[in-house]
């Protein structure tokens, strides 16, 4: 066991300096475009050795709802963080979003729902139940505070909520042997910053059509 934890590390360590290498990939859209497509690439190259978890819908459905339904407690526990979010007129206080940033930041949050839960669960060993939840709880949250981004808006609750977040899609994934049931909770919990992230684009959007400068020129008819 501890052998496969500590191989486990190793990846995990892996994965994070390719990470921090893959984001220096800047400038360009080529370059946006690079990074994008590489960005999840670590996160499944243990599927090499692991292979992938299946992803079919089999299971007690039971741990199908106890994933939603722990990610939509989380949501009701950062209700007030979001509550801004539903005033349309504060989206004005905010930098514009343009469309390259919004596709980015939709990206990330989909592709975060698929391949953090294929590696924090699936890959994690498993030979002890749980030793195995509890090691994908503490690095499914020290991943977010290595992050400079997360790091910069988390706070203490946040990633409790993680940690916790993480022990019962683990559990999920564990016990219906897909890891279908842990996406599927994951993706509720980004849903409303994907939502958010829309509706500031779509505002944004409206904002710079309306600031558009008007040519005015002369028509000469013939």
């Amino acid at each position: 066991m501890m052998k496969e934890i500590f191989l486990f590390l190793l990846v995990f360590l892996f994965m994070k300096t390719s990470l921090k290498f893959i984001r220096a990939i800047k400038g360009s859209l080529l370059s946006d475009v690079i990074r994008n497509v590489l960005f999840f690439i670590p996160f499944i190259l243990p599927a090499l050795y692991y292979g992938l978890p299946s992803f079919e819908l089999k299971g007690g459905l039971v741990f199908y709802a106890i994933s939603i339904l722990a990610a939509l407690i989380a949501l009701c526990i950062k209700y007030q963080e979001f509550k801004p979010y539903m005033n349309k007129s504060f989206y004005k206080l905010l930098p514009q979003l343009s469309f390259k940033h919004f596709i980015i930041m939709e990206i990330s949050l989909i592709g975060s729902a698929v391949f953090e839960e294929i590696f924090y669960r699936s890959f994690v060993p498993s030979s002890n139940f749980l030793i195995g939840m509890l090691l994908s709880g503490f690095l499914f949250s020290l991943a977010h505070y290595i992050q400079d981004y997360t790091r910069n808006f988390f706070d203490a609750k946040t990633y409790l909520i993680l940690f916790g977040l993480s022990l019962v899609w683990y559990t999920s994934y564990v016990f219906t042997g897909s890891i279908l049931s842990a996406i599927i909770g994951h993706f509720i919990y980004n849903l409303p910053s994907m939502i958010i992230t829309a509706v500031h684009y779509n505002i944004s959007r409206k904002e710079k059509k309306d600031q558009a400068p008007v040519i005015k020129g002369e028509y000469h008819y013939e």
